[in-house]
């Protein structure tokens, strides 16, 4: 069971924070997710940045409580990266999991 926030990316980019923080507008603007594990940086866009991880075909999905993250059923060898950071913006799901398609 998926929620209602996902979404499927050809390609996404990772970056370090403090390479992110680096970059230019082009690729903050294009920011879609921060992991927690990791802290890692997702994004749509690299621009000239040499030193990034990419990813291909993957899907952002998105929950609004830790037991609906705890009934998706996926191997736990596609999730690729998790976050829990974003759960005081209003609007946006509390905990979201960057699977591997």
């Amino acid at each position: 069971m998926k929620s209602k926030y996902e979404t499927v990316y050809e390609r996404l980019y990772s970056l370090s924070v403090d390479r992110f923080f680096k970059s230019g507008n082009k690729v903050q603007e294009s920011f879609i997710f921060q992991g927690s594990d990791n802290w890692d940086m997702y994004c749509k866009q690299i621009g000239k940045n040499r030193e990034f991880e990419l990813f291909e075909n993957v899907e952002l999905i998105g929950f609004d409580t830790t037991e609906e993250v705890q009934k998706f059923e996926i191997p736990r060898d596609k999730i690729i990266d998790f976050s829990r950071e974003h759960a005081t913006e209003i609007g946006v799901e509390k905990y979201f999991l960057l699977i591997q398609k």
